[in-house]
Parts: C-alpha cells; structure tokens; sequence
C-alpha cells in the first residue's frame, strides 16, 4: 500500500524481533533534517532496542549494517556484498538493519540521524558521498578518518581521483564507495517504443515529438513515482544540466549561476510540460515502483538513474533500452553509495573489515551486477557485468566531465537539498514554474555555500 502523500513511515527493523513503526508528516521530518533531527528524539531510539541495550559488542563478534536496500535488485546486491563478507570473516554475525520506505533513503536516515545524536550509532551506514556525507557527518565530528585504509588497500591505484575527492574532507578520506551510479539516464520498453514507432529521444525536442505520439495511443510517455518519490526532481535536475551545460549547471552549487535565471526557467517550464504525458497515478505511486512502470508497460520511459535496472532484473524483465538523458550525451550525473566508520561504533574491527570488502575487487564485482550499476575500481571484472553495464563501464571511461547530484545529496548541503525536496513537492501538485524558481532562489540566497 503507497504511503500517505504528506507522511512518512520510519520503521527500526530487526528481523528476529519485528519492527517499531511511526509516522511523522514530511514536513516536519523535513524541518527536522535541516535543523539537526532534535524533532524525532527518543521516540525512534526506542526502537533501537539491540544498540541501547548493547546487545551488539565487540566480544560477541556483530557487525550491524544500516542502509535503504530493501527492494528489488538492491537487495540481492547487498546480500550478495554480505556474502563476500561472510567468506572472508565467517566468525562475525551480521545485523541487516535496512529501513526502506522511500526514496533516497529518507526514513532510514531519519532513524540514523536520531541514533547518530543519541550517541548509538550502528558499525556501518550507507549514504552518498559529497556534500550530504561531509556536511552531516564529517563536519559535525561524527566519522573517522580512513587515510590509513585507503593507503593500505592502495585505493589510490584503482579508484578515480574525482570519486575519491567526493568521499574526502580537508585532504581525508571519510567513506569507500561501491559502486558508480550514473543519474542521467533514459530508460524505456523496448515493446512499448516499437508500438508506438519511435526511437529513443536525443534531445528535448524529440522527447516531446514522442511524448504526442504515445499521448495519442493512450500511453504515458513517461513514468513519475512522487509518493514518497523523487521523479520530478531527477527529471528537473537532467534538464538544469541540459539547458545551462556542465559549467552553468555547476554554478548553481557555487553562486556563479543565479537560481533565478533564465536557464532555470527554461529547465522548469520543460519540466511542467512533462506532467501533461504523465502516467495520470503519480502522485500515489511509490518511489521503488517506478521501474515497475516500465516493465509493466504503465509507461513508455523513465528518466532516472542506472539503479533501476537492478529493478528490471530483480522482475526477470529484459526488455529494457537505455540512452544518455535528453541533451546530456556526454555528461556523467555521478552518484554512489558509500559506508563510512562512525565514531563509537560498537564493533570497530569488524566494522574496518566491512569497508575493506565494499571496496574490495571482490565485493564490488558480487554488489554491482544485481544492482545494476558498476564498479568504479579499474581494476573490475566485467565478464560479471551485463550488456547495459558494459555500455555503462565505456561511458564511465570516456566520459569528459562528472558532475554532482542535487537530488541525492552530492552537490548541495543538507539544508538546500531539503528546500529542494520540498520544492518539487509542490511543484508535483502545483505545476508551476514561476512558483517553484521562487523558492528555490529563496532556498539559495539564504545557503551561505551557495550565496557567498
């Protein structure tokens, strides 16, 4: 059942002990986020009950895992990434505590948050590295330093300079990535695309040329998943690229492009023009349905990140294609899942080992082919990848510029990405471009990393 529109569930899950359920309204959780997470308290560490209790210790041998892998491909990936570890340290008992739930991850950092500033943290989490990771971790003295790690994995050898520089702060290394992810993707059914006698769409023009002839067969041109979703705000974040290019686009994160120039009008009247070829649902369906639009037939394409994939194949659906977004052949939206060491983390060796096998050769060729995405090591093996994974690995080779992400926290702080989720929320019902630029201005005069 899809989540209420304007709440979200935050669920603790311990598999042998059930689960803790509440549910606060979006908004607040959103305020929250910005303002340090003091809003949920004590009433999600309730829930914590294995780490308050110190059920897990380093005595006992336990590694506990948070992350938002609960569906599809992602779970067979990160079971598969257990696996590895398993071989390696069959001594040490894992806690899976995956939180799903939303996009993005929102209800399982809302739970991390709340641990995190009650002094329990877990022994490993995921999370994105750039701004969201440095700013709401590094910055705030939570996270230890992993220098000595990288040099003696030697992940300077084989991990590209840029993915490396997304996980450091002041010239330290603070996570290890899995995986690279790229988010400027069109992804369609191949059935669906013969029928209706098109070809994939190269530019925006050609996009909406498609768009009226599905409309004209009764087919959603493309696929949104605003119920505790992201799409809007994938879809908006390509066409800021495909309207300002790589440098415009970059400045939006450094001041040196306004928020309110014509770029961005151009990107969000574009984007409201989308609605119109929407499946008609949207606005109820969930997050992690979206690629089941796809493989369902409920849409013709998606424009979203390489990570449905692993959605496609957890379904056994094939018939898939997949393109650069409109107007981005060339650019690379990086994303990655990344797990760091907190401080006061209950198990700290085995926890060290858990990082050493996320980015280990091993443990990213097992995590990415279910997944859908690739291993950013040079060093992969690619007889374990897929045919979208082997165009993916090309493109991650040749590409001439890698650029952050809004939506998934790489580019901006917490507190812009907020106003920017909340923005696209409102832009989901209220569809207008004027209103929306004016907020997200707003959001961007009064970030001292943006304004300054």
């Amino acid at each position: 059942m899809p989540e209420p529109r304007n709440s979200i569930l935050i669920s603790t899950i311990n598999r042998a002990e059930g689960a803790t359920i509440m549910t606060i309204s979006r908004r607040n959780f959103l305020q929250a986020t910005a303002a340090g997470g003091a809003l949920l308290g004590t009433s999600v560490l309730a829930g914590c009950s294995a780490s308050k209790t110190g059920a897990v210790t380093a005595k006992d041998r336990n590694l506990e895992i948070f992350s938002w892998w609960t569906s599809g491909g992602e779970v067979q990936a990160l079971d598969a990434l257990y696996s590895v570890y398993r071989k390696q340290y069959p001594g040490v008992k894992i806690a899976n505590a995956a939180i799903g739930g939303a996009s993005g991850g929102t209800n399982m950092q809302a739970v991390l948050q709340s641990r995190m500033l009650g002094n329990q943290p877990p022994d490993s989490f995921q999370g994105h590295p750039g701004a969201e990771f440095i700013d709401s971790w590094v910055k705030t003295g939570a996270m230890e330093p992993l220098d000595k790690l990288y040099k003696d994995e030697g992940y300077a050898k084989v991990l590209p300079a840029a993915l490396i520089e997304m996980s450091s702060w002041q010239g330290k290394p603070y996570s290890v990535a899995v995986n690279a992810q790229r988010s400027n993707l069109t992804l369609y059914n191949k059935t669906l695309m013969k029928k209706v006698g098109g070809t994939v769409p190269t530019t925006w023009d050609e996009f909406f040329t498609l768009a009226d002839k599905a409309k004209a067969m009764g087919i959603p041109a493309i696929g949104l998943a605003e119920s505790g979703g992201n799409a809007t705000q994938c879809v908006v974040e390509k066409l800021l690229l495909a309207k300002l290019g790589p440098d415009g686009y970059k400045g939006l994160f450094n001041g040196k492009t306004d928020w309110g120039s014509q770029g961005v009008t151009a990107a969000l009247e574009t984007a409201a023009r989308c609605f119109a070829y929407a499946n008609p649902n949207y606005l109820s369906v969930i997050g992690s349905d979206e690629p089941s639009l796809v493989s369902s037939g409920q849409a013709l394409l998606i424009l979203n990140g390489d990570w449905c994939i692993g959605g496609f194949e957890a379904k056994n659906f094939t018939d898939y294609g997949w393109a650069p977004a409109p107007d981005t052949d060339g650019m690379f939206i990086l994303n990655s899942d990344s797990f760091g060491l907190p401080k006061g983390a209950p198990n700290p060796t085995p926890a060290l080992d858990w990082l050493k096998v996320v980015g280990s050769k091993e443990g990213q060729d097992a995590f990415n082919p279910p997944k859908g995405t690739i291993s950013p090591r040079s060093d992969r093996d690619d007889s374990h990848y897929n045919a979208y994974q082997h165009w993916a690995v090309n493109q991650w080779e040749t590409a001439k510029v890698f650029l952050p992400t809004i939506t998934d926290g790489s580019a901006t702080s917490t507190q812009f990405t907020t106003a920017w989720a909340n923005a696209m929320q409102s832009f989901d019902v209220n569809k207008d471009p004027a209103l929306t630029q004016a907020a997200l201005v707003k959001a961007a005069q009064s970030d001292k990393n943006i304004s300054s």
